[in-house]
């Protein structure tokens, strides 16, 4: 389904060229000039935050998922826990969040969802339900996940929250572990 919108988003951007130059060469111009301006842009951010998450790799020994269209993904073992950090987007969010904001009354909030970069470790822990391990981790029955609120530019930070991820699953099981 996603190949049927890249093919249609495609289509679109031919047709609004080609009719740019019908209506008047210099138009068309100007407008092949802003597409391949705004494609060379996208392109040179993502190999920059694709960088960074090779040196993350690289320091870690995660590997790396290579996506062409798409931030690449990282995925391993970090500490003993399975780990998986990618880049997340508005066009990641579901449809029924999409939806829930156009009619909610948090429409406004939910609407504001932008590149973030989510930090996935499974735990293995006793949960029942979603428990709120700090202000920006959250561990459900079968991982834990750490989100921080921009796309990295330094792979130190994505370091510091596999750390502080790892830590805080640590500290929590040995909490669970003083109770029982």
């Amino acid at each position: 389904m996603k190949t049927v919108g890249w093919l249609l988003l495609a289509l679109l951007l031919l047709f609004a060229l080609g009719l740019s130059f019908l209506i008047h060469p210099l138009m068309g111009l100007f407008m092949m000039l802003l597409m391949v301006g705004a494609f060379w842009w996208a392109a040179r951010r993502k190999k920059k935050v694709d960088r960074v998450l090779a040196e993350v790799a690289r320091q870690t020994d995660l590997r790396v998922e290579r996506r062409r269209l798409a931030y690449n993904i990282l995925r391993g073992t970090f500490q003993g826990f399975e780990t998986e950090i990618r880049i997340r987007g508005t066009s990641d969010a579901s449809v029924g969040t999409q939806l829930t904001a156009l009619s909610g009354d948090a429409a406004w909030s939910t609407m504001d969802i932008r590149n973030v970069t989510t930090i996935r470790m499974k735990h293995g822990l006793p949960l029942q339900k979603k428990t709120r391990l700090s202000s920006r981790i959250v561990a459900t029955p079968t991982e834990a996940v750490l989100v921080l609120p921009y796309i990295p530019q330094d792979p130190n930070d994505v370091l510091a929250g596999m750390r502080q991820l790892a830590r805080r699953i640590n500290q929590y099981a040995k909490t669970l572990r003083a109770v029982s």
